[in-house]
């Protein structure tokens, strides 16, 4: 249950002046461009092209310079390791200690982008990031997924690492589905269907994770978990150790207590908010 610094959408927006003004470009809707990967020279030119040009220097002077700007959710494979994506995902990751609570200590270096978007565009409030705060009532509905397809089946597996009221250690499942090709998840195995945070009040941020596993061959998880609140306590290591799913790829965010959570809780388990 941390909360703290958050590395989401990346990339730059309208030079203006004021630093509230500035971090509002955050929230607003954005789709991705384009990124080829530069060589050293290639930024070195750019970067003394830069320091000449006049006209970048008069519009820096008067507010008007704009940079290009990017979303990391929506990003292909080659964009978000142009973009050092992996290595930003990476910091974020040790700071909010994915890699110990989720891979039992393994450091998970993904050459894929994997996103959940809850709504119709991805931002700051609606889609999964590194570490990024989001609203329990908001994400009601299962999500749109994003990832890039290739030749192999994967595994999908959205879990509340803060999420066992067991107090042992392991994770609370919201969401597995295995054999995936697309992210559109057709012919795709629902091992869990989606249900929404269950947060309890009092109990601060819960990190959720989003974990993309690549298959060597067809998978039959349902003997692994049930549709019941302790059936969906699991220890996602263990299972991917059990199936040989290998984590090619995640992200994360936080989210904490709202009234949606009392509902959840009734209209999917059929008791009360534990209370704390």
């Amino acid at each position: 249950m941390i909360v703290g610094v958050v590395d989401a959408v990346v990339g730059g927006c309208k030079r203006v002046t004021g630093i509230s003004q500035s971090f509002r470009c955050l929230a607003t809707v954005v789709k991705s461009v384009p990124i080829t990967k530069p060589t050293l020279n290639d930024r070195n030119v750019e970067y003394w092209e830069r320091r000449s040009s006049e006209e970048m220097e008069s519009a820096s002077r008067w507010g008007e310079l704009s940079l290009p700007i990017f979303d990391t959710a929506t990003m292909s494979d080659d964009e978000f390791l142009a973009f050092k994506g992996e290595r930003r995902l990476r910091s974020m990751a040790f700071k909010y200690n994915i890699y110990s609570d989720v891979f039992a200590n393994k450091v998970i270096i993904p050459k894929k982008n994997v996103s959940a978007v809850f709504g119709e565009n991805a931002t700051i409030e609606t889609a999964f990031y590194r570490g990024n705060a989001l609203e329990a009532s908001k994400m009601q509905s299962q999500p749109s997924l994003f990832f890039t397809p290739s030749d192999k089946k994967y595994s999908i597996a959205l879990v509340d690492t803060d999420g066992r009221l067991d107090g042992k250690e392991g994770q609370l499942a919201n969401w597995i589905v295995c054999n995936a090709t697309s992210p559109q998840l057709q012919g795709a195995d629902v091992v869990l269907p989606y249900i929404p945070p269950m947060t309890p009040k009092n109990t601060g941020y819960h990190r959720l994770v989003l974990v993309l596993m690549e298959q060597s061959k067809d998978v039959n998880l349902a003997n692994d978990v049930n549709k019941s609140l302790e059936g969906r306590y699991i220890s996602l290591s263990s299972l991917m150790a059990k199936h040989s799913l290998k984590p090619v790829a995640f992200s994360f965010s936080q989210v904490c207590w709202d009234e949606s959570v009392p509902k959840a809780f009734k209209n999917h388990f059929k008791m009360e908010e534990p209370q704390f």
